[in-house]
């Protein structure tokens, strides 16, 4: 009888485990469900940035080809004796390496999508969708908390299927036309 106790034990400890193909199916999932239509997909950029702060999940929501556009209200009028200038766009590796570099150096950040239900159809047709008027507010807290930046306003974004997920492919910011200050570029540029 003892034996068999014995003999009991390793099964039911094995009985229990999951296998690391059934983890990888079950993230696999939760991944495809949290991108099945452009507004979730968006929603998991805000808890990407808000929760994570992880630049690797960041850039699984972005296509090899992604382009962050600045706003062009920014691009002319920063004066050129500052030593830098805003670029037109940034590249997929341009915005991922910024987006890590505050990711890690921001005593906090605070990425709310205000309208993101609006872009959740699951029955898009074709490849590709453009979401207009995306509502963002920007919370940057750049150190420590005494002070934060703000910003809000629209932004634009392309979406491009690929397999089951939607993924952005270019965001368009034109928050740098509105009365609350820096656009959401020109706070992301600092962290180059």
């Amino acid at each position: 009888m003892r034996y068999l106790y014995l003999m009991l034990i390793p099964a039911l400890m094995l009985a229990g485990c999951k296998t690391p193909t059934d983890e990888n199916t079950a993230g696999d999932a939760l991944k495809r469900d949290c991108c099945s239509t452009p507004g979730r997909t968006l929603e998991q950029m805000a808890r990407t940035w808000n929760i994570t702060r992880d630049a690797g999940d960041y850039a699984d929501l972005l296509t090899w080809n992604y382009q962050f556009y600045f706003d062009p209200c920014i691009i002319i009028p920063i004066p050129p004796q500052t030593g830098y200038e805003i670029p037109q766009f940034w590249t997929w590796q341009e915005d991922v390496s910024a987006t890590g570099n505050m990711f890690a150096q921001a005593y906090n950040i605070q990425l709310d999508v205000l309208n993101a239900a609006d872009f959740d159809d699951p029955d898009i047709p074709g490849e590709f969708y453009v979401a207009n008027n995306v509502l963002i507010q920007f919370y940057l807290w750049p150190e420590n908390g005494d002070y934060y930046y703000f910003t809000t306003g629209p932004c634009d974004f392309e979406f491009m299927k690929v397999g089951d997920e939607w993924l952005i492919s270019a965001w368009y910011d034109r928050t740098g036309g509105t009365e609350s200050g820096q656009s959401i570029g020109e706070l992301r540029f600092a962290y180059r």
